[in-house]
């Protein structure tokens, strides 16, 4: 399905997790998928496009564990999933949505 500019700004599903979405160039890169979804870093918000939350984890220490929001999760293994699947982890999949053009 070809996204209009129309069709962007609708929700692309009622998740109220996805209902307040600051504007693009207000916006941070998840550390996962790439895309500008975070109002601000290391907050512990959840990126509505591939699940994880940011809890400050960088790439320096992507490959660490940290136990933490993510549980077993490194940064590392959430960015495999993302590109095999489109999520952190599979798991999360009901959860996410695709990234808008403004989140490019």
């Amino acid at each position: 399905m070809e996204h209009t500019d129309s069709f962007a700004r609708k929700p692309l599903h009622p998740n109220p997790v996805h209902s307040h979405v600051a504007p693009a160039e207000a916006r941070y890169r998840c550390l996962c998928c790439g895309f500008r979804t975070l109002e601000a870093p290391d907050t512990l918000a959840l990126c509505p496009v591939c699940w994880w939350e940011d809890d400050g984890q960088e790439h320096a220490d992507a490959t660490d564990v940290r136990r933490t929001v993510n549980g077993s999760l490194s940064l590392s293994d959430a960015r495999e999933h993302y590109s095999r699947c489109g999520a952190a982890h599979p798991g999360f999949l009901p959860y996410v949505r695709k990234a808008l053009v403004t989140e490019q």
